[in-house]
């Protein structure tokens, strides 16, 4: 969907109304194949609530940014992987492009360290966290998240902004960026 207003939402509820959908300020803990996250869904403040979840990782961090739908002949989908970065350039990354991120809906952004854990901004505006899930839980609970039930509204639409396509090309030049192609779940 592209739209001609003031972006501020990039994902909501497929019906007559077309309303943006927020989740509630809840998380809750699953076990995926073994292994436990946090499944997040926050009402607001989703790159401030990702860069507060990333200070429980250690550096270096990477980021992984995910263009799902490039909107620029120039740009390719695919999984765009940072070189090692400190703190504070990841979050001055995140300080920049927030309005973006918060806003658009063609992509996807991770925050990692590798070995300790990842932090999964996804489009449909919910966040994945795996690693140190009690630290998580802390930090999540400060932000007046509760436990709750997170599940993605079917069907549903993206917001692609072309107001923001700028955004698109200063975050693809950002970085000497390691591009590989798209994983079929990276789509869904």
């Amino acid at each position: 969907m592209e739209s001609k207003v003031e972006p501020a939402v990039k994902f909501g509820v497929l019906d007559a109304a077309r309303a943006p959908y927020r989740y509630g300020h809840v998380y809750a803990v699953q076990t995926r194949g073994g292994r436990k996250r946090l499944l997040i869904g926050p009402s607001q403040g989703h790159v401030e609530l990702l860069r507060c979840l990333s200070e429980c990782l250690p550096v270096p961090l990477k980021l992984l940014y995910v263009l799902v739908v490039p909107r620029s002949a120039d740009h390719e989908p695919g999984r765009y992987e940072s070189p090692n970065l400190t703190r504070d350039q990841v979050e001055a990354f995140l300080s920049q492009h927030k309005r973006f991120f918060e806003s658009d809906g063609r992509h996807h952004l991770w925050v990692a360290s590798p070995d300790a854990g990842t932090i999964v901004y996804d489009r449909h505006d919910m966040l994945y966290a795996y690693g140190p899930i009690d630290e998580y839980i802390a930090r999540l609970e400060e932000h007046g998240l509760r436990p709750g039930v997170v599940t993605v509204p079917r069907p549903h639409w993206h917001a692609y902004h072309a107001e923001l396509d700028a955004e698109e090309t200063a975050i693809v030049s950002h970085w000497q960026w390691l591009r590989k192609p798209l994983r079929e779940s990276d789509q869904e």
